[in-house]
C-alpha cells in the first residue's frame, strides 16, 4: 500500500484494532490463570473424594525399583516377585525410617483402630495401654486385639465392640491375622471397608522365632522329621546357658557357636497364607508397598522381613522379643511403631475426612475379658477361671458334662457362635466336645454339633470361634436356650474344655466356612 492510499480511516481502524487487542491480552491471561487454578482445584477434590480403593492401583513400579530387582535376582519369576512387593522391598523401606522417637500422631488428629492377637494387644509389655505399638502411634486408639484370638470373633462382633469403645471413626485400621486368614479375615476386612470407606487398612505379617526351622539330618534327628523347630532347639540348648546372663544374649551366643549349622536355619514359606492375604487386601484397595503413596486404601506390611538366611533373621530380630520368643518386648513395640508411623505418613500425609456408614448388622457378644459381669446367670458344672498368660477369663467344664442357659436378645433370628480354646496335642484339652442347643421351655433340641479342640499344626493354645450347626441353625428372637457341653474325655485338673465367650449375630460368613480348617478339612 502506498502512502497516498493510507487515509485517516485506515489509520483509525488499525489503532482501534490494536487497542482492542491490547485490552484482550489481560483477559486472555486471566482466562489461562483461571484454567490452571481450576485444574489444581479439581485435582485436590479428586484426592479428597475419590474412593481410596482405586487411587493408585494402576500405578507402575519405578525404573529404579525394576533395575534394583534385576540386580538382586537372576530369574524372571524372582524379579517379578521383587517388583510386586518382596522382603527386599520391605527391608529397603524400613531402612528409610529415621531415628525420630516421636510416635504420637494425635497432634494430626488421627484415630487408630487395631485388631489382632497377642502382639497387637501388647501381651509382652507391662502396660499395653501405653506401651503397645498401637498406643505408641496415637492417643486416639481403640485396641480391640485379643491374645490367641483369630479374626472370626471380631468379624461378627466389631459393630458392637466398636460402639462400646465410644471412639471416633478410624483413620487407620491395623489387622494382625496373617496365618489365621481362613477364620473370617475376608469378612472382617470387607465389613471394615464397607463401614469405614476412607480408612487406611494395614494388614500385618508378623515374624516370630518359633517359625524358624533348622535342617536336621537322619543321624542327629531330634524328631525324625528332617528338621527341628527353633522352639525345640531353644529348649534343648538352655542347659548350656548361664542362668545369670541375659537370655537373648545367651541364645545369640549359642547360635553363633554352632557355626556349622548356621546355614541350615531357614524360614519356611507360607504360600497359602501369602496368597490369601494378598487377595483379601487387594479386595479392599491394597497396593504393593513400593507403590504406596498419598490416598492409598490399604497395604500389606511385614513387621520384620526375612533376611537372606534364617540364621541372619534370628540374629537380627531376637532382641525385639521376650524370652518366650513369641511376644514383642518394649523395644519390639517401639520398632514396630516407628515403621508403622513411616507407612502411615506416606499414605496419609494429610488427614482425610473419616467416614462412618454406621453398623452393618446386629450382634450381642460376650467375651469375658471385656464383660466379666455378663456371665450367664444359669451355669451347671461350668466355673469361671483365669487363664495364665492370657488377659481373659474362661468358663471351664468341671466334669464330663455341663450347661449354661442364654437368650438371644436381638430383634431377628441368629446363629449361635461359640469361642473356645484349642491346642496342638491331646492331654491339655478333651479332643472333642459335643454341643446340644435346646429350647428351655419345651426341651426341643434345636441343633447338635461337635467342636474339635486338638489341631496338631498349632504352635500353642489359641481361641477359635465356630458357628453351631452345619446349616447355621438360628435361635429365635427372645428365645431362651440351654447349651449342653459333653466332653469326649472326662475333665481333670489339666484336661478341661474352656469356653471363652458366645455370640448372637446376624452376620453371614462369606466364602470361607466360619469353622477352622485343618489339612483342608473343616472342623467344628
Amino acid at each position: 500500500m502506498s502512502g497516498e492510499d493510507y487515509d485517516d480511516t485506515t489509520m483509525i481502524s488499525a489503532t482501534v484494532g490494536e487497542q482492542a487487542n491490547n485490552k484482550n491480552k489481560p483477559r486472555r491471561l486471566m482466562w489461562a490463570i483461571s484454567m490452571i487454578l481450576l485444574g489444581i482445584i479439581l485435582g485436590v477434590i479428586a484426592m479428597v473424594f475419590v474412593q481410596p480403593a482405586g487411587i493408585i492401583a494402576t500405578r507402575t513400579p519405578s525404573t529404579a525399583l525394576i533395575e534394583e530387582c534385576r540386580k538382586q535376582f537372576d530369574t524372571v519369576a524372582e524379579q517379578e516377585a521383587c517388583v510386586q512387593g518382596s522382603s527386599l522391598s520391605q527391608e529397603k523401606e524400613n531402612e528409610t525410617v529415621d531415628d525420630d522417637t516421636s510416635y504420637n500422631l494425635d497432634q494430626k488428629g488421627f484415630s487408630i483402630l487395631a485388631f489382632g492377637g497377642a502382639n497387637t494387644e501388647g501381651s509382652g509389655v507391662e502396660d499395653p495401654t501405653t506401651q503397645s505399638y498401637p498406643a505408641l502411634l496415637s492417643l486416639k486408639v481403640s485396641n480391640l486385639a485379643h491374645a490367641s484370638n483369630g479374626p472370626n470373633m471380631a468379624s461378627v462382633c466389631f459393630d458392637g465392640t466398636f460402639a462400646a469403645a465410644s471412639v471416633a471413626p478410624p483413620d487407620v485400621i491395623v489387622l494382625e491375622f496373617w496365618l489365621r486368614f481362613d477364620e473370617g479375615l475376608a469378612l472382617l476386612a470387607q465389613r471394615l471397608r464397607d463401614r469405614f470407606p476412607n480408612a487406611f487398612l494395614i494388614f500385618i505379617k508378623d515374624w516370630s522365632s518359633p517359625r524358624n526351622f533348622r535342617k536336621d539330618d537322619d543321624e542327629n534327628s531330634v524328631n525324625g522329621k528332617g528338621f527341628v523347630t527353633f522352639a525345640d532347639w531353644f529348649v534343648a540348648s538352655q542347659d548350656d546357658f548361664d542362668p545369670d546372663a541375659d537370655v537373648v544374649m545367651e541364645t545369640k551366643a549359642k547360635l553363633s557357636a554352632d557355626a556349622d549349622e548356621a546355614q541350615d536355619w531357614y524360614v519356611p514359606p507360607h504360600p497359602n497364607a501369602d496368597t490369601a492375604i494378598d487377595d483379601i487386601a487387594k479386595s479392599v484397595g491394597a497396593v504393593p508397598l513400593e507403590q504406596l503413596t498419598a490416598g492409598a486404601g490399604a497395604v500389606i506390611w511385614d513387621i520384620f522381613p526375612e533376611k537372606e538366611s534364617g540364621y541372619e533373621t534370628l540374629m537380627e530380630y531376637l532382641e525385639y522379643y521376650k524370652d518366650d520368643h513369641l511376644h514383642l518386648n518394649e523395644a519390639g513395640h517401639e520398632k514396630a511403631a516407628k515403621y508403622l508411623l513411616h507407612i502411615i505418613k506416606k499414605a496419609r500425609p494429610k488427614k482425610m475426612k473419616a467416614k462412618d456408614n454406621g453398623p452393618l448388622g446386629s450382634d450381642d457378644c460376650h467375651f469375658w475379658n471385656y464383660e466379666q459381669e455378663n456371665i450367664p446367670s444359669v451355669l451347671n458344672n461350668l466355673e469361671l477361671s483365669d487363664t495364665p498368660g492370657h488377659h481373659h477369663d474362661v468358663l471351664e467344664l468341671q466334669g464330663a458334662t455341663g450347661y449354661m442357659t442364654i437368650t438371644n436378645p436381638l430383634q431377628q433370628s441368629s446363629p449361635l457362635y461359640l469361642s473356645y480354646h484349642i491346642d496342638q496335642e491331646e492331654g491339655y484339652l478333651p479332643p472333642e466336645v459335643t454341643v446340644e442347643v435346646s429350647d428351655v421351655q419345651t426341651g426341643a433340641v434345636i441343633v447338635t454339633d461337635v467342636l474339635t479342640t486338638v489341631f496338631p499344626d498349632q504352635k500353642h493354645s489359641q481361641i477359635r470361634t465356630a458357628v453351631i450347626g452345619e446349616d447355621q441353625t438360628t435361635v429365635a428372637p427372645g428365645q431362651e436356650v440351654k447349651v449342653v457341653f459333653t466332653a469326649s474325655a472326662a475333665a481333670d485338673t489339666i484336661n478341661k474344655f474352656q469356653l471363652s465367650g458366645y455370640t448372637f449375630a446376624d452376620t453371614t460368613p462369606m466364602e470361607w466356612d466360619f469353622a477352622p480348617k485343618s489339612n483342608g478339612v473343616h472342623h467344628r
